[in-house]
C-alpha cells in the first residue's frame, strides 16, 4: 500500500529505522545480501533518502529464510484471513511443518490453524468475497463443507439480502441436510438486520422501548 509506505518513510525520516533489518549473503551473488525480514522497512529508507541502513547479517538455509519470511508476513496486522490461510498452508505444504507447529512458531493454538487453513476449501469467488471485505469470515465459515455451487448461490444471497452469521448457517445445514429446530428456522427467516438498527435509533431518540 503506497499510502502506508509514505507513512512508514516519513516517520524514517524523523526517527530513523529503529528495527534492523534481518539478511543473509546472497548464495549465488557475493558482496550482495537478500532481505530475510524488513523489506517494507528497506522500501521507505529508499522513499525517506536513506544511504544505509542498520540489518543483521544471519546464516540461514534457503528452508529457514522461507519459514522466516512468512512468518513476519503472517504477523503483519493488514493481512486478510484468507492471505493468513494460504500462509500457514505455505508452511504446511512446502516446509512440511504440522499444523501444531505452525501454531507453535506464530502463537496461535491448532485449532485455530485448522478453522483458518479450512477456509482454503471455499471456492475462489468466495474467497475474493472474504478478501475485498464483502463477506466476514464468520459469515462463510458455514459454507466450507457445502458443495460449491450450493455455497456460492447461499454467498451470494448473503451479499444481497444482507444475511448474518446465523441465518447463513441455516441455509448451510438446510443445504446440508441436518435435522434443524423449525423454530429456529423462523426465527432466522424473520430477522432483518436493518429493523435491529432501526429499532436502536428509535431506542436512543426516544428513550423508550422499541420492536419492529
Amino acid at each position: 500500500d503506497e499510502e502506508e509506505l509514505q507513512a512508514l518513510a516519513d516517520s524514517v525520516r524523523d526517527y530513523g529505522v529503529l528495527v534492523p533489518l534481518i539478511v543473509r549473503e546472497n548464495p549465488v551473488s557475493a558482496g550482495t545480501y537478500e532481505i530475510i525480514a524488513g523489506e517494507r522497512r528497506f522500501r521507505a529508507s529508499k522513499i525517506a533518502g536513506l544511504d544505509k541502513v542498520p540489518a543483521i547479517v544471519a546464516e540461514f538455509s534457503d528452508k529457514q529464510m522461507m519459514e522466516l519470511s512468512i512468518i513476519e508476513n503472517i504477523q503483519r496486522e493488514e493481512l486478510n484471513i484468507i492471505e493468513e490461510a494460504k500462509a500457514y498452508d505455505n508452511l504446511c505444504t512446502n516446509l512440511g511443518l504440522t499444523q501444531e507447529q505452525v501454531g507453535q512458531r506464530v502463537g496461535k493454538s491448532r485449532s485455530y490453524i485448522a478453522n483458518i487453513m479450512r477456509l482454503l476449501n471455499l471456492p475462489r469467488v468466495i474467497q475474493d468475497y472474504v478478501i475485498n471485505g464483502v463477506l466476514t469470515m464468520g459469515q462463510v465459515k458455514p459454507l466450507v463443507n457445502l458443495n460449491d455451487s450450493d455455497a456460492i448461490k447461499i454467498a451470494n444471497d448473503a451479499i444481497e439480502l444482507g444475511y448474518t452469521s446465523r441465518q447463513i448457517e441455516t441455509l448451510a445445514n438446510l443445504a446440508h441436510g441436518r435435522q434443524i429446530n423449525k423454530n429456529k428456522v423462523k426465527e432466522d427467516k424473520d430477522y432483518n438486520p436493518y429493523y435491529e438498527y432501526v429499532t436502536s435509533m428509535l431506542h436512543k431518540r426516544f428513550k423508550a422501548k422499541v420492536k419492529i
